[in-house]
């Protein structure tokens, strides 16, 4: 079995440079378009991947957070403020 450490990073850049720095690791690739990182040093692969915060949409039914995975996989979390969903469409 394969393990690897997915570490969520809000300053990406910052957490290569003290994965790096700290624990001697290696910055090995970058991937997706440089929302992860690849750092080697260990046993275990571990990639350093670029936080995105969402802010919310707000409309007359409620509120939409739309978001992809690296692979721009989209989808979207649905909040209804006590509307009927399908009456608004």
């Amino acid at each position: 079995m394969e393990t690897i450490i997915n570490i969520d990073a809000p300053e990406l850049e910052r957490a290569i440079r003290f994965y790096t720095e700290a624990f001697g690791l290696q910055l090995q690739r970058r991937l997706f378009e440089n929302m992860v990182a690849e750092v080697s040093g260990t046993s275990t692969a571990i990639y350093l991947v670029q936080k995105i915060e969402v802010e919310p949409e707000s409309y007359a039914w409620g509120k939409r957070a739309a978001l992809s995975d690296p692979f721009v996989h989209g989808f979207c979390f649905i909040h209804q403020s006590g509307h009927d969903f399908t009456r608004t469409i």
